[in-house]
C-alpha cells in the first residue's frame, strides 16, 4: 500500500523536535502518529501543571507498544519526547496540525481517545485537561458527540448511543492501516464503558 508523502512543513518540524536530519524516506505513518501521539499525552501531563506518577505510568505504558518496534524507534521515541517538551509543541496548534494532517479520523479518534485515557490516568480529568483535549479535538474536526463518548469513556456516565457506535466503528480493526495501531484500538475500544 502507498504510504501518503510527509509535507516539507512535517519533516521541518519532526527534524527540529528530534534534533536529526531526517530524511523523507525515513518517516513513515507509525512515526508521524507518535509524534502526534506524544505531543497530546505531554500536554495533558503538563497542562495542569501537576504531572502525577500515575500518569507517568501511563505515558510509559501507552508508548510501549511503540518502543518494541525496534531500538531506532526506542532512541527516536526519547528524541520526541525531549523534543516536545524542549520546544513546547503541545501549545501550539498549527504545530499538532501539521503533525496530524495525513492522519485518518480514526487515527484522530484513538489520539484523543488516548489522551483522555491519559487524562483519567491520576483519578480524575482536571477541567485543565479536558479543555486542552477538546480544544484539539475541535481542531481535528471532531464532533462534540465522539468528544464526549471518548470523554466518558472510562467512567460510567451514559453516552450518546450513536456517538458511541461511530466510534467503536471507527476504532474498527479495519479502519487501520498499521497492525499496531489495531492492537492499540481493540485494547482502548474494550475500554470504553458502555458496549454497543
Amino acid at each position: 500500500m502507498d504510504q501518503p508523502q510527509i509535507s516539507a512543513e512535517t519533516l521541518e518540524l519532526l527534524c527540529r523536535i528530534t534534533g536529526q536530519e531526517l530524511q523523507q524516506d525515513e518517516l513513515n505513518s507509525s512515526l508521524v502518529f507518535l509524534a502526534a501521539l506524544v505531543t497530546v499525552l505531554l500536554g495533558v501531563m503538563l497542562v495542569d501543571r501537576a504531572i502525577a506518577d500515575a500518569e507517568k505510568q501511563e505515558l510509559e505504558q501507552t508508548l510501549s507498544s511503540f518502543l518494541t518496534l525496534d531500538d531506532q524507534t526506542h532512541e527516536l521515541t526519547q528524541q520526541l519526547i525531549a523534543g516536545v517538551q524542549r520546544h513546547q509543541i503541545y501549545i501550539i496548534p498549527n504545530e499538532l496540525l501539521k503533525l496530524t494532517v495525513l492522519l485518518s479520523k480514526s487515527e484522530k479518534v484513538l489520539l484523543i481517545g488516548l489522551g483522555y485515557k491519559m487524562a483519567a490516568a491520576d483519578g480524575e480529568v482536571d477541567l485543565r485537561e479536558s479543555m486542552y483535549l477538546q480544544a484539539i479535538a475541535s481542531r481535528l474536526s471532531l464532533s462534540t458527540g465522539e468528544v464526549t463518548v471518548l470523554a466518558n469513556g472510562h467512567s460510567s456516565e451514559s453516552d450518546d448511543l450513536e456517538a458511541l457506535n461511530t466510534i467503536k466503528d471507527l476504532l474498527l480493526p479495519e479502519q487501520f492501516h498499521l497492525q499496531l495501531l489495531v492492537d492499540i484500538a481493540n485494547q482502548f475500544s474494550t475500554s470504553l464503558s458502555v458496549s454497543s
